[in-house]
């Protein structure tokens, strides 16, 4: 996506592995719980183990554990720049899909516009 950041392999010779420190170091932490990651419109791509990834799944891995073939890195609080591991969850492309049009009824039926955050 134009506008992702990137955060570069090390020069230190590291293989290009992200650590939670380094990944923490561009993290801000906001009142409503989310952990933002980078300063760009869109999530950020990090280079970890020589591939480019996002945020949220690098976090996910480094916290929690590896990630099932085949499963998402999805966010309970729809902001694609969260890396909260408390605000995500795995999930199919299904599950996530679900998981927006839920939250979009049920804003709607409270009166609200549904708005990813």
């Amino acid at each position: 996506y134009a506008g992702r950041q990137t955060l570069a392999p090390a020069a230190s010779g590291d293989g290009g592995l992200v650590t939670l420190e380094k990944l923490m170091r561009r993290v801000q932490k906001m009142p409503n719980g989310c952990w933002q990651h980078g300063t760009g419109v869109s999530r950020a791509s990090i280079y970890h183990h020589g591939n480019s990834r996002t945020a949220a799944r690098v976090i996910w891995e480094l916290v929690k554990g590896p990630i099932p073939e085949g499963l998402l890195v999805c966010h309970h609080c729809d902001n694609q720049k969260c890396v909260n591991p408390d605000h995500l969850f795995l999930g199919s492309h299904t599950d996530n899909m679900r998981d927006y049009a839920n939250k979009r009824a049920t804003a709607l039926a409270n009166g609200r516009q549904y708005h990813e955050r």
